[in-house]
């Protein structure tokens, strides 16, 4: 893949589906405030937006034109250079090290000071005097940058300058592919440690021995597991799990809560295995998600209902708790969640609780 918009796209995949999520994939890189920021998105979205800028072609006749868009090529190297410079810093590279002697960075970036950035020199340190001035040659054209420099050194008599285009945009590909492959090595790093610890947290998971361990590892390893549903943040779902003798509303969150770990776990390593070329391993993982014979696979789609329930999980003022009540006054079983429901409407476990343990009656009951 030569394609440094691909790459870019596949970074920023990993980076919103790892990286934003999980404090180890964190540690290997320059995560902290500032990266917290939108600014990485701000480089991805400008670099999209200027990708187009790198194809010096179809130009206007005028002269004009061809100086306005020799300005605008130049440019738009200059600023992507920069971001990959901060890329580099993002993902702790030595970026200094690694960019100092790059040809491709430095001719390029020498052609765009001259002409660009600097077409008038003066020494600060020499009583600020002139050191070179530059002009546009009347060579500009689709297949070449043309400028006149005038150089002290030279007693200001005129040098034309010429550079290929081609050539020009050729050393900031590879540029780009270079840092960009450096950038994506990493990645597949973290990709693969990550699949390492999820691997230790499906061990951890099916010994079946502390649950308040498998918490505590959770939040150090796996931790958007507690951002993916109300019931998942930590202190409740301890709660569920203390009480889940008390009644089987909790006994079926907990092991809702659990089901769906080993899903999102299953799910995460096959997609790390996919984007780091290795194919899946089926004896990696229990891949056993019948924790109630079957009813988790589809509490959320019951037939009739699943408009009305997902208002009532919105507490909504029409399909609410009054609402099931009517529909199911005969069944003791469902009144009983919906009471526990609306003498806790306050509280997130015991509404959510309820509404879990509900789609299974509804789903069950002979009303269907």
């Amino acid at each position: 893949m030569d394609n440094p918009k691909e790459k870019l796209d596949k970074i920023a995949q990993i980076w919103d589906g790892y990286i934003l999520k999980y404090k180890f994939c964190q540690s290997f890189i320059n995560f902290n405030d500032e990266t917290k920021t939108n600014y990485f998105a701000d480089i991805l979205m400008y670099f999209n937006d200027t990708f187009a800028l790198l194809e010096y072609k179809n130009l206007e006749k005028s002269y004009q034109s061809r100086v306005f868009h020799t300005i605008g090529l130049l440019q738009t190297i200059y600023v992507q250079q920069d971001f990959i410079e901060e890329l580099l810093y993002i993902f702790k590279f030595d970026k200094d090290k690694l960019l100092a002697n790059d040809g491709d960075r430095n001719i390029n970036r020498a052609i765009r000071n001259e002409l660009v950035g600097h077409p008038i020199r003066r020494a600060k340190d020499r009583n600020n005097a002139l050191i070179s001035s530059v002009i546009f040659g009347n060579k500009l054209d689709e297949s070449k940058i043309s400028y006149a420099i005038y150089k002290n050194e030279n007693n200001f008599e005129g040098i034309d300058i010429e550079h290929n285009i081609q050539e020009v945009v050729n050393r900031h590909i590879r540029f780009l592919n270079r840092y960009l492959d450096e950038i994506d090595t990493k990645t597949m790093k973290i990709l693969q440690l990550f699949k390492n610890k999820i691997l230790e947290v499906d061990r951890v998971l099916e010994s079946k021995k502390d649950f308040v361990k498998l918490i505590n590892f959770l939040e150090q390893q796996f931790e958007y597991i507690f951002k993916t549903d109300y019931l998942y943040k930590k202190s409740i779902i301890l709660n569920i799990y203390e009480r889940r003798f008390e009644h089987r509303r909790y006994d079926f969150a907990l092991n809702s809560f659990i089901a769906g770990l080993k899903t999102t776990i299953k799910e995460t390593i096959s997609d790390i295995n996919e984007r780091i070329g290795e194919i899946s391993d089926t004896q990696e993982i229990n891949s056993n998600n019948h924790i109630i014979k079957g009813e988790l696979q589809d509490y959320f789609h019951i037939k009739n209902y699943d408009y009305e329930l997902s208002k009532l999980f919105d507490r909504h003022p029409i399909y609410n708790v009054r609402y099931f009540r009517d529909k199911f006054s005969n069944n003791k079983n469902i009144c009983e969640e919906l009471e526990n429901m609306e003498k806790h409407i306050d509280s997130i476990l015991e509404y959510y609780c309820s509404y879990q343990y509900i789609s299974i009656l509804i789903r069950d009951s002979e009303l269907l």
